[in-house]
């Protein structure tokens, strides 16, 4: 899918609550990773659903970031000579004592505060496994809050096994998932987004909204057909309504929660955004052939039977009106045969209204007005054709009628 969704520069930031690079990094894997089945998808939600239902118990985690990244490279190079603890005196010997003692104590912030609430609930308690592994391994319950130097080398050697077992690297994985998906939690608590739901007889998408946009108007959509034309006026609202609906549909084939109050739509073997489609200066493409391209790969996909979802946006605008109306009219009536799928197509030309069959599609528009002159945007998604033209208004309310004469 062409990147025209923003999902990496903006939405990843929405979830990012992480600490560590590494829990940073997983959570951006789960974001771009590859496609996922309907099983696997369940499965994400499955898990991000328990997070949010043990919110209470587990919003309070935390660590402080520079003693957990040293930790994490002292548990994860640790090596000790083969001599005895007797070749340990001086900076060396207090150095590895600093820095058991500050993993010791930060498995036990983690393990006894954190972790340890996780164990016996469902989903949840796979990620305190291999804390609990390591913790009795280490044997940290049975250390006493002094330690002796001879003490701390017993624990540093268990370290060096741990290492070579890959049980400290086992923890650290686990760790750095969890926190993924915490922030995973975190964000769609505070933002407010839902679990979307998959139904083969339902395209259902209410109170949607762009989290990108200040104090959004949050809209409803609901379609028996596949095929749904949007029209508005310039600067409607339309690119953004559609990114909104994109939003929603990518981000519940990734298994994560939607910017909207209710979804259920169907689970799709593919989808496309098209918005904002650009030359393609490497092959060579136009505008005009990017779209072609793009169009033509969803025909084949559908024509072959997957079940598709695609969003096209001012379709074929690259081209001269002629052509446009023709090739447009083309598509719709053609895209409208395949019905296991589901388009959205935006466009200003009007013009299609006359020659289109009704039964092909569903008309949506997003609401506008005049008031005193001036274009004046609801950003309100309903029923029905837009025949509103504003680019004259605008253009004479930005005075270019007097600049050019």
């Amino acid at each position: 899918m062409p990147e025209t969704l923003h999902i990496e520069k903006e939405i990843i930031r929405l979830f990012d609550y992480t600490l560590h690079p590494s829990s940073s990094e997983r959570l951006y894997q789960i974001f771009s990773g590859p496609r996922l089945s309907l099983s696997a998808t369940l499965e994400r939600q499955q898990l991000l659903q328990a997070f949010l239902f043990q919110w209470e118990r587990i919003q309070g985690f935390t660590y402080h970031k520079a003693d957990l990244q040293e930790v994490y490279q002292f548990t994860t190079y640790i090596e000790l000579p083969e001599s005895s603890i007797f070749q340990y005196f001086g900076r060396d010997k207090y150095q590895l004592q600093g820095r058991c003692m500050q993993a010791i104590r930060l498995f036990r912030n983690i393990y006894g505060k954190y972790l340890v609430p996780l164990l016996g609930i469902p989903l949840l308690e796979d990620f305190a496994r291999p804390a609990k592994a390591l913790y009795e391994a280490l044997e940290i319950h049975k250390l006493p809050k002094e330690l002796t130097f001879q003490q701390i080398f017993a624990f540093a050697r268990k370290l060096v096994l741990c290492r070579e077992r890959n049980m400290t690297g086992r923890f650290w994985e686990a760790l750095f998932e969890y926190e993924a998906w915490w922030s995973l939690a975190m964000g769609t608590r505070k933002h407010g987004f839902s679990i979307p739901a998959f139904s083969a007889d339902h395209f259902v998408i209410e109170g949607f909204w762009h989290p990108m946009v200040e104090n959004p108007v949050k809209n409803n959509l609901q379609t028996t057909g596949n095929m749904i034309v949007l029209t508005g006026p310039n600067m409607s609202g339309k690119s953004t309504t559609l990114k909104a609906i994109g939003l929603c549909v990518a981000l519940a084939h990734l298994g994560l929660a939607v910017p909207a109050e209710n979804c259920r739509i169907p689970f799709y073997d593919q989808v496309l955004v098209a918005i904002n489609v650009t030359d393609d200066l490497k092959n060579g493409f136009s505008h005009f052939m990017q779209e072609i391209v793009l169009l033509k790969t969803t025909a084949l996909q559908a024509k072959s039977g997957q079940r598709c979802f695609a969003i096209f946006d001012e379709i074929f605008r690259g081209t001269n009106i002629d052509d446009a109306m023709e090739v447009t009219f083309t598509t719709i009536k053609g895209l409208s045969q395949f019905r296991q799928c589901h388009f959205i197509i935006s466009t200003h030309l009007y013009q299609l209204k006359s020659q289109l069959p009704p039964e092909l599609y569903e008309p949506y528009q997003l609401r506008a007005g005049i008031e005193d002159g001036v274009p004046v945007n609801y950003y309100l998604l309903d029923r029905g054709w837009s025949e509103l033209k504003f680019g004259r208004l605008i253009f004479e309310k930005e005075g270019l009628n007097q600049l050019l004469e």
